[in-house]
C-alpha cells in the first residue's frame, strides 16, 4: 500500500510483524490413580522403619564392642595383678631358700629350680604389661578415646562376672523367649517386607493409571518501544 501522494519509483517500509511480543503459560499436573505411587509411598515408610532399626542395631553393636574391650582390659589388668602378687611372694621364697641352702639343709638344685620359676614369672609379668597396654589401646579405639590420654579402670572383675552384668549392660543381648523382640529378627523381617514391595511395584507397572493437568496461558503484543529503568529503549 502506498499512501498518496507517493512517488511510484520510491519504496516504503511496511512492518510485517509487531515490534514486541510476549507469551507465558502455567501448567499444573496431578496423578489421580497410580498403583506404583501408592505402593512406593508404603515402601518408603517401611524403609524409614528399617533405617531406624539399623540405627538401633548399630548402637547396640558399638556398646557390645566397648563392653567386650572393657572386659578384656579388666582381665589383663587382673591377670597382671595376680602375677605380680605371685612374683612378690616368690621373690621372698627365693631369698629364704637361699638362706636355707647356705645352712646346708637343701640341695643347690632346689634353689636353681626355684630361681628358674622366678625368671619365668618375671617374663610372664613383662608380657602381661604389654597385654594390659594393648587391651587399653583397643578399649580407647572402641570408645573413640584419645590414645595418648591415660585411662583408669575402676571396676573389679570378680563382681562383674559374679553379677553377670555383661549381658545386662547391652539391651537386647540377653536371650529372650520373645524372638520377635530381637533386633536381628526385626531387621530380617523388614528386609523381606521391602523385597515384597519390590515385587508389588513390578506388578503395579502393568496397572492402568489416571492423570490430570491444568494449563493457562496468555500473549502480549504491541508496536511501541519498551523503555527500561535505565532509559534505554528496545
Amino acid at each position: 500500500f502506498f499512501p498518496p501522494p507517493t512517488d511510484p519509483n520510491s519504496f516504503v517500509a511496511i512492518p510485517a510483524s509487531p515490534l514486541n511480543t510476549m507469551s507465558m503459560s502455567v501448567t499444573a499436573g496431578m496423578s489421580v490413580v497410580n498403583g506404583q505411587y501408592f505402593i512406593g509411598s508404603q515402601a518408603a515408610k517401611a524403609y524409614k522403619l528399617l533405617l531406624a532399626e539399623q540405627k538401633v542395631k548399630t548402637i547396640q553393636g558399638v556398646k557390645e564392642e566397648v563392653i567386650k574391650a572393657y572386659y578384656l582390659a579388666l582381665i589383663a589388668q587382673e591377670s597382671k595383678r595376680v602375677v605380680d602378687s605371685t612374683l612378690k611372694i616368690l621373690d621372698q621364697t627365693v631369698v629364704q631358700t637361699e638362706q636355707i641352702y647356705k645352712e646346708g639343709l637343701i640341695e643347690e638344685l632346689d634353689v636353681k629350680q626355684l630361681k628358674l620359676t622366678q625368671s619365668q614369672i618375671k617374663d610372664l609379668s613383662m608380657q602381661l604389661d604389654n597385654n594390659v597396654q594393648l587391651t587399653q589401646y583397643a578399649l580407647k579405639f572402641q570408645m573413640a578415646y584419645p590414645i595418648e590420654s591415660d585411662i583408669i579402670l575402676t571396676d573389679q572383675l570378680e563382681p562383674l562376672i559374679a553379677g553377670n552384668n555383661f549381658e545386662a549392660m547391652i539391651t537386647g543381648l540377653k536371650d529372650s523367649t520373645d524372638v520377635k523382640s530381637n533386633i536381628d529378627y526385626k531387621l530380617i523381617t523388614r528386609k523381606i517386607g521391602l523385597d515384597q514391595y519390590q515385587l508389588k511395584l513390578q506388578r503395579a507397572a502393568s496397572y492402568p493409571s489416571l492423570s490430570t493437568f491444568f494449563q493457562i496461558g496468555g500473549q502480549f503484543i504491541n508496536n511501541q518501544r519498551w523503555i527500561f529503568l535505565d532509559g534505554t529503549q528496545a
